[in-house]
């Protein structure tokens, strides 16, 4: 008998706990379901199910992948709160899972009290680019802030959609600096991209896969990387943080949060479990490329940063005043 086993019987003995109820709380669910509020398809979709395939086998219990995406994330995300919490049922989430709780929506749901994080899987780093077919281009964020504060809304960026946390980044940061830059929504990344490479707008944010593309066909020029450290697939381009310029912070991220209450034993288990699969070539490959990388943190450290990751879109939305729907 190993040593934990034995620690768990002491414990057990002196609270009188019997061992039934020490098997139970580690016991598997017969099957697992991975709620992931997103449509099928694209990278967020790709790598949810391939981390649902690789931790059903490891774990031995067949897993399901249930997309349920519309109204912002939220209904998926309260059925999950309400699931019981034996470790049936885990929801697959995004950087969207703190900034709903930041903007102070009446939620059905506390982001944090409701919630165990389990692991955090992905982080996909974002790159200010510029238009190369553009009259004018920036070498650095110095120039970049320079030429918006002698020209105030001639500089034109393109977000991916009112209120999203690309608008939220970029108006926070120009607030910040005294200068205006006139946002332009866009649905999506695609059209995005695609209207920055025809020099349609200055800049906006891509990935890191998507500018190295076009950085190396000379349509599209890097600026700065808006994650707290230099990107691995851009390591040549200097943060915006190291460029003097912390304000301008944007960072995506994946991971899987359980119902609250969730057996200690279980939440340890599964992150064990993704931990392994995180070092997978397979899951390596299919993350860089869509430009993110694989960054895996236990149930702990998720939770501090989910909550650091409120408090700064909280910030965001109280300095801006923009309203996110």
């Amino acid at each position: 008998m190993g040593k934990h086993a034995l620690r768990l019987i002491a414990v057990a003995a002196i609270f009188g706990i019997g061992s039934g109820a020490i098997a139970r709380a580690s016991e598997l669910p017969s099957s697992i379901k991975l709620v992931v509020p997103y449509p099928p398809g694209g990278g967020t979709d790709a790598v949810a199910r391939l981390v649902a395939s690789s931790l059903g086998t490891a774990l031995g219990v067949p897993m399901i992948v249930e997309n349920r995406s519309g109204g912002a994330t939220v209904p998926a995300t309260d059925a999950v709160a309400k699931s019981p919490a034996d470790g049936g049922t885990l929801l697959f989430v995004t950087d969207t899972f703190g900034i709903n709780d930041a903007a102070n929506k009446q939620l059905p749901y506390d982001t944090i009290r409701d919630f165990r994080p389990i692991a955090k899987l992905v982080n996909l780093p974002m790159v200010l680019s510029g238009s190369s077919q553009r009259p004018t281009r920036w070498k650095s964020m110095d120039e970049l802030v320079k030429f918006a504060r002698s020209n105030p809304g001639k500089v034109t960026f393109g977000s991916l959609g009112s209120s999203s946390p690309h608008e939220l980044t970029m108006a926070y940061f120009a607030k910040r600096q005294g200068i205006n830059i006139l946002n332009v929504p866009y649905r999506g990344t695609t059209p995005a991209l695609q209207d920055l490479v025809a020099g349609q707008i200055d800049i906006t944010f891509t990935n890191v896969a998507a500018s190295e593309q076009f950085n190396a066909d000379g349509k599209i020029y890097r600026i700065a990387v808006t994650s707290p450290d230099r990107a691995v697939g851009a390591k040549e381009v200097e943060t915006a943080r190291e460029q003097g310029y912390p304000d301008l912070t944007l960072l995506t991220w994946f991971g899987i949060v359980a119902p609250a209450g969730m057996p200690p034993a279980l939440v340890e288990r599964y992150y064990r479990e993704i931990e392994k699969i995180s070092q997978s070539q397979q899951l390596q490959k299919l993350v860089a490329s869509i430009g993110g990388e694989v960054s895996v943190s236990g149930p702990d450290s998720f939770l501090e940063f989910i909550k650091n990751d409120v408090a700064r879109y909280r910030k965001m939305i109280e300095e801006t005043g923009i309203k996110v729907e």
